[in-house]
């Protein structure tokens, strides 16, 4: 049996067929990890998106009591 780290089924079928071609087996890999990862990228700057959205809101209305104390 050919140690593979496919993470699907299919994947994991046609990197055992082409086990001979590493450099194939390694770009089924990593084309995983690149759909894998793209998900938590965009979930990550959405996130940060709404973070400073909310901090430039804060600092809107701290500046707007300061204003209304003077």
């Amino acid at each position: 049996m050919v140690d593979v780290l496919a993470q699907c089924a299919m994947c994991g079928k046609v990197a055992e067929q082409n086990a001979s071609d590493k450099a194939l087996t390694e770009g089924i890999n990593g084309g995983i990890l690149w759909l894998m990862a793209f998900p938590y990228v965009l979930m990550g700057l959405a996130g940060y998106f709404l973070w400073k959205a909310y901090k430039r809101k804060q600092a809107k209305k701290l500046v707007e009591v300061q204003l209304d104390r003077d």
